[in-house]
């Protein structure tokens, strides 16, 4: 039989435990399945659902005060604050007008309302090099500083405030924006044809030579194309060939893991071509790189090369191994390939001299599948994708909707940016300009 005093312990127990269950359950972290507690409304409002503890929301912040003067030996870390992005799509892109006696422009497009804005205006220059952080939030390019081919490597956020310079040097080459936005990759050649592959960490300023190249006449020559991740650039180079033959040219991958000061032997050989008719893109989950090539004649007339079909598409893992066709064709040339998302990609047919019929950009499934027209070139007209970058946003909007294109016609004189439907045809111009007066290009999409 159980004593009083311990039955009078048990129900004192019994009674703390159904306190203690009460007040987690009215306490600040809930229970695991509560849900956010309503705010009384008094002015007939509805009510704000609010979770304590729940993090705060995102607010645009003031750009602290930033330098556009080159930094001097070295580099300057990059100065951030956070920008609230909109929900209206916009294409960002460069307006050229006339060079030293005119202005460059970067300018965004919103397609929602059709109103353009400027972000950045230089005078007296011509832009020729821009990327948009896979956030949004910011754009980085080159400038010409000076009178020696010294260029400024800058950076402005998506609502033209916080330029500033981060880097100069002479020979500075197209860059790479890191998927994790903490790394630059850029190529830097001296007076005498020395060259390098350097890393810029934003956060500190730091800079590191990653890959030195040779520069023996006929050597390899590797450019940054697109980062696979935060680790694996990829590098397309050619090989200088004689004047009766092509150009091979080569895909390899830089393994920033490996460290600095690496050689051409070290990097990662991943597809050699036949030709400079070589096209790649990466899938949207890293684990595919998608190849197409197609044939280039020579011959003595006024082009010395003339661009053809037969062209192939293969797939393989994204650091090389074995390779699956996954579409064939003996007519057309496929001149560049796109990923736009986990099924799709982008193509652009062009063919020269030839059967000019196909050309324009197709939509087609990542298996081959589905090939879909959705713009046609007549005679003295040809497209382009985004040459600057290719991350999906460059050429395809942020909701995956919509894609834009770099457009010219009579025969080169005027330029054109275009955007269109991925699920319709044809594409209508947002900027037009005559090559007499300046020059656009597409650098990305974002949203505002």
């Amino acid at each position: 039989m159980m004593s009083g005093s311990l039955f009078r312990e048990m129900r004192l127990l019994v009674a703390c435990c159904c306190l203690l269950a009460l007040l987690a359950a009215c306490g600040p972290f809930g229970s695991a399945d509560a849900g956010p507690t309503p705010t009384a409304s008094t002015s007939g409002a509805t009510a704000i659902p609010t979770t304590r503890g729940a993090a705060p929301t995102p607010t645009t912040a003031p750009m602290p005060a930033t330098q556009t003067a080159c930094p001097g030996p070295g580099a300057r870390a990059a100065v951030f604050a956070p920008l609230v992005l909109g929900s209206h799509q916009n294409i960002v892109y460069l307006f050229n007008q006339g060079g030293t006696s005119g202005s460059a422009e970067i300018k965004r497009y919103d397609v929602s309302t059709g109103k353009k804005t400027i972000i950045v205006n230089v005078p007296n220059i011509n832009l020729s090099y821009a990327q948009i952080s896979p956030d949004g939030q910011w754009i980085l390019f080159t400038i010409p500083v000076g009178m020696a081919g010294e260029r400024a490597l800058q950076l402005v956020r998506m609502d033209g405030q916080g330029r500033q310079t981060l880097y100069c040097a002479d020979n500075l080459g197209g860059f790479e924006w890191s998927p994790d936005q903490k790394t630059v990759a850029f190529t830097v050649a001296d007076q005498v044809g020395n060259s390098t592959v350097d890393l810029l960490d934003l956060a500190t300023g730091h800079l590191q030579v990653e890959l030195v190249e040779p520069t023996a006449p006929g050597s390899f020559g590797a450019s940054p194309a697109v980062w696979l991740d935060a680790t694996h650039l990829y590098m397309t180079s050619l090989f200088i060939g004689g004047v009766d033959g092509p150009l091979p040219q080569s895909l390899s991958v830089l393994d920033t893991a490996k460290g600095a000061h690496q050689q051409v032997s070290d990097l990662i050989k991943i597809f050699a071509s036949s030709g400079p008719c070589l096209s790649f893109a990466s899938s949207v989950d890293h684990a595919r790189l998608f190849v197409s090539t197609c044939h280039l004649e020579f011959g003595d007339g006024p082009s010395p090369h003339i661009q053809q079909g037969p062209s192939a598409i293969i797939s393989e893992p994204a650091l090389g191994g074995s390779q699956t066709a996954v579409y064939t064709n003996p007519t057309f040339a496929i001149a560049t390939v796109r990923v736009i998302s986990r099924t799709a990609m982008l193509l652009l047919i062009q063919n020269e001299g030839a059967d000019t019929s196909h050309n324009g950009i197709w939509r087609m499934n990542l298996d081959g599948t589905g090939l879909t027209r959705l713009t046609t070139e007549g005679a003295g007209q040809m497209s382009s994708f985004n040459f600057m970058s290719q991350s999906p946003w460059s050429d395809v909007s942020r909701d995956g909707h919509l894609y834009a294109l770099n457009f010219s016609s009579n025969q080169g004189t005027t330029q054109a940016l275009l955007i269109g439907s991925l699920t319709g045809a044809g594409a209508s111009p947002f900027a037009t300009v005559s090559t007499t007066v300046g020059s656009v290009e597409i650098i990305g999409w974002t949203t505002m």
